[in-house]
């Protein structure tokens, strides 16, 4: 025989809106905790890390930030002798654009401010063409070194470094950890031969190339996709 389980209890949510109505009545406790930070890290963030010959406003995946991140990514990997032939980020990882003229370090915490680190990808191309047809048939990412051209028919082609795609050939992605690992649904990825983590966090790279690069000039800060 088996004793009838009690029925389970009946369980109930309901949303609360987070908004100014709890600035009315700060948390003592808190704001002393933040007065004492404060400070220290405003100086830290507004420190100025290099400059911008014009804004780059965040959009689609063809907007100004999203060209520069792509063609940024690509300059780090030359400057720090990684090869790679192509570069892939997602449009959900621009949280904000970069101003006109000074960069200061919060601006960049601002635009990429997830701690994803950089991945490197080596991967069949009938996987690319896999994620080709994924973008034709849901939307775009941001691309550099690589262009996508969506037939009226529906057909994807992706050229990589001005070639069409060999779905044989082993090719060098460089990307962030959470679209290395499938993320934002681009699941062909996770069949990538290898995979490389330097241990550099990609806001780190853009940091980086942000201090050492020649950014005045209109190719990073309005064409700045390679191959596009």
């Amino acid at each position: 025989m088996y004793a009838c389980a009690a029925p389970a209890p009946l369980i109930t949510t309901s949303l609360q809106a987070i908004d100014s109505r709890f600035d009315a009545r700060p948390d003592s406790a808190t704001q002393a905790i933040v007065a004492r930070y404060k400070p220290l890290l405003d100086a830290r963030m507004d420190v100025v890390i290099g400059q911008l010959a014009q804004a780059l406003p965040t959009g689609d995946y063809d907007s100004p930030m999203a060209r520069f991140t792509t063609h940024a990514i690509l300059r780090y990997a030359q400057q720090a002798d990684i090869p790679v032939d192509f570069s892939l980020y997602n449009t959900g990882g621009l949280r904000a654009g970069l101003p006109q003229g000074d960069v200061r370090l919060f601006d960049v915490f601002a635009a990429y401010s997830f701690d994803n680190d950089i991945a490197i990808l080596s991967i069949r191309g009938k996987y690319l063409r896999e994620l080709a047809g994924f973008f034709a048939r849901t939307q775009p990412q941001p691309m550099g070194n690589a262009e996508l051209v969506v037939a009226q028919d529906g057909r994807a082609t992706l050229r990589i470094n001005g070639e069409e795609l060999d779905d044989d050939k082993i090719y060098r992605l460089i990307t962030n950890n959470f679209v290395g690992e499938g993320g934002d649904r681009m699941t062909m990825l996770r069949h990538a031969v290898a995979v490389e983590r330097p241990g550099v966090l990609f806001r780190d790279a853009m940091i980086r190339y942000l201090q050492t690069a020649d950014t005045d000039g209109t190719s990073a800060n309005t064409t700045g996709r390679d191959g596009q």
